[in-house]
C-alpha cells in the first residue's frame, strides 16, 4: 500500500514538473498583461494544483487495479433469445452465444414471436454449428410481444442458471462467464416478465444481458 502510494507521488510530481514547464511560458506572456501574482494565483488554482491531485487519483487508481478473477465453473447454463424478423442479425448473435469461453455446457433457445421473414430458416441451418456443449434449439410463440416470448422459453428451461438476451445483441466472449459471478443472488418468479427494451445501437454492449437464477430462497 505504502509503495503504491509512493509510486503514484512520484508519478505525480513528475507531471507536476511537465506542466509547471509548459506553465512558465503561459505566465510570462500574461504577466505582461496581468499582475504577475494574479496570473500564477490562476495557474496554480485552476491548472497546477487540481491536476496534480487528478494526477494521483488516477496513478492510484491504476496501481490498485488488478482484474477480477472468478473460480472456473461448467455448471449447465440456459440462454434464451427473443427473435421477431431478426434475419439481419440472428445468425451473428447465435455465433456470439457459441462462442462464449464457458466450460460449462449453453442451451440456447431461440423463441420466434411470430417472424414473417427468413429468421425460421436461419435458426435451423445453424443448428450445423451445434456440439456437446453448444445445442440449439427452436420454439415458436404465437402469441405476439416479447413478455410472451420470454415466459414461452422459461418454460423450457431445466437448468440452475440461465439468460435471456435480445437477437441483435452480440455478447462479449466471457458474458457466459462473468454473469452468474456478478449477480450470484438474484432471484425472481420463473413465470415474472423480463422485458427491458434497449437502443439499437447498444448491441454490443453486455448491459443488456439479464441473469436469472430459477432455484433461489429469497
Amino acid at each position: 500500500m505504502k509503495k503504491n502510494f509512493l509510486l503514484s507521488l512520484a508519478f505525480s510530481l513528475v507531471w507536476l514538473f511537465v506542466s509547471v514547464c509548459f506553465a512558465i511560458g503561459w505566465g510570462r506572456e500574461a504577466s505582461y498583461f496581468l499582475s504577475p501574482v494574479y496570473v500564477w494565483w490562476a495557474i496554480i488554482g485552476i491548472a497546477l494544483l487540481p491536476g496534480f491531485l487528478m494526477s494521483m487519483m488516477f496513478f492510484s487508481n491504476l496501481l490498485h487495479w488488478t482484474r477480477k478473477e472468478y473460480p472456473e465453473t461448467d455448471l449447465d447454463t440456459t440462454v434464451i433469445m427473443c427473435a421477431y424478423n431478426e434475419e439481419a442479425n440472428i445468425a451473428r448473435a447465435i455465433h456470439a452465444i457459441f462462442n462464449q469461453n464457458y466450460a460449462g455446457r449453453i442451451r440456447l433457445i431461440v423463441v420466434d414471436n411470430r417472424s414473417t421473414d427468413k429468421t425460421k430458416e436461419i435458426i435451423e441451418a445453424q443448428r450445423k454449428l451445434c456440439t456437446p456443449r453448444r445445442c440449439l434449439e427452436y420454439a415458436y410463440c404465437e402469441t405476439p410481444g416479447k413478455a410472451n416470448a420470454l415466459n414461452c422459453g422459461l418454460k423450457l428451461v431445466c437448468t440452475r442458471y440461465f439468460l435471456t438476451v435480445d437477437a441483435d445483441t452480440f455478447l462479449e466472449r466471457s458474458a457466459a462467464y462473468d454473469e452468474p459471478h456478478r449477480v450470484p443472488k438474484m432471484c425472481v418468479r420463473r413465470r415474472k416478465s423480463f422485458c427491458r427494451e434497449h437502443p439499437k445501437n447498444h448491441n454490443h454492449a453486455n448491459a443488456d444481458l439479464r441473469l436469472f437464477t430459477e432455484h433461489c430462497r429469497c
